[in-house]
């Protein structure tokens, strides 16, 4: 994954059913794709796989949020990139040369071409009028959290 993958994703809505707080999301993934644009200049890039995993965003249901599960799906994805360039620095992790988006050195990496298109964020599930969206006291399972305060900067 490239920095340039992350300005590009985009995430089904939805407002029927729980979904993430849409800033907070938009926040952290400009935190995260700052990162790997410093992983891939070959510096520490300030955030680390653990922060990825341990990150947390308000529960929006009624109001239009980001659908769980693609969000999940691509901060496993991060996780997984993120875990490789850390890897390539530790002392027994290699060369010390972060990777690139396969796994392999920077050096010998390859662009990808066979990427397949993120769900269009236009691609609403449910049709009801713009409000405000409220944190929901049960969190439940994955990313949510009931605090709000998950974008980490």
């Amino acid at each position: 994954m490239r920095s340039s993958d992350i300005a590009n994703v985009s995430f089904a809505t939805t407002r029927l059913h729980e979904g993430y707080a849409i800033p907070e999301v938009d926040a952290f993934l400009k935190t995260v794709r700052n990162a790997i644009r410093k992983w891939e200049a070959g510096e520490r890039g300030g955030l680390v796989a653990v922060d990825v995993v341990n990150a947390r965003f308000t529960p929006v249901k009624f109001f239009k949020a980001y659908n769980e599960m693609q969000v999940d799906d691509f901060l496993d994805e991060v996780v997984a990139t993120l875990a490789a360039y850390e890897s390539a620095t530790e002392p027994d992790g290699g060369a010390g040369e972060a990777p690139g988006p396969d796994g392999t050195p920077a050096a010998s990496a390859e662009p990808e071409t066979d990427a397949e298109p993120e769900a269009s964020a236009a691609a609403e599930t449910d049709a009801e009028p713009e409000a405000t969206p409220e944190a929901k006291p049960d969190a439940g399972p994955g990313r949510a959290s009931d605090s709000g305060n998950a974008a980490k900067d």
